[in-house]
């Protein structure tokens, strides 16, 4: 456990910190002091300054980032199927292709009408390019609609996404940009 580090007028009062700005593990800025224990992962990393209400500063031991994981652009929905159970059914090859495992939340974006949703996948046949809105986001989501998939993660580091593009028939045109 790291120690916040206080200043001599620091009074803590039990209120909450409060972010400041980022700032390079070991940069010495206005006095504030580099915290030896995060250097230790590595001077790259990014640690976040968080001041206290009374003076002082505290640098947590790791700063999580929710970023992209998986995109999947220009999928087009083969059916709208509002009776059935909730999901977004997505060909195992795509998946695998994308990084998506079986289960995990993603969000659906609609190119043509806007629309944004969160659901979850689940594993369709490989290699027949059926992608399949169920349940009440068949609402929102119609048959024909071109949509763009989208899985995020946690990391203290950047990621390098997975991205595919499909074609028409939802076959792999290209990895995505």
């Amino acid at each position: 456990m790291i120690e916040p580090y206080r200043s001599p007028e620091t009074v803590d009062n039990g209120s909450k910190m409060l972010p400041i700005r980022s700032i390079m593990v070991g940069e010495n800025f206005s006095g504030c002091p580099f915290s030896p224990e995060l250097d230790r992962l590595g001077s790259r990393r990014f640690a976040s300054r968080l001041t206290l209400p009374g003076g002082g500063w505290f640098f947590p031991a790791a700063m999580l980032h929710q970023v992209l994981k998986s995109k999947i652009y220009k999928a087009v929905t083969t059916d709208s199927i509002v009776e059935y159970e909730g999901s977004i059914e997505i060909p195992r090859d795509l998946m695998e292709a994308a990084g998506l495992w079986e289960g995990e939340k993603v969000l659906v974006a609609s190119l043509d009408s806007a629309a944004r949703l969160e659901t979850y996948v689940l594993a369709g046949e490989a290699g027949t390019g059926r992608i399949l809105v169920n349940g009440g986001a068949a609402h929102r989501i119609k048959k024909g609609e071109r949509l763009t998939i989208m899985a995020f993660g946690l990391a203290e580091m950047p990621v390098v996404p997975k991205k595919i593009v499909l074609d028409a028939e939802n076959r792999i045109e290209r990895s995505g940009r």
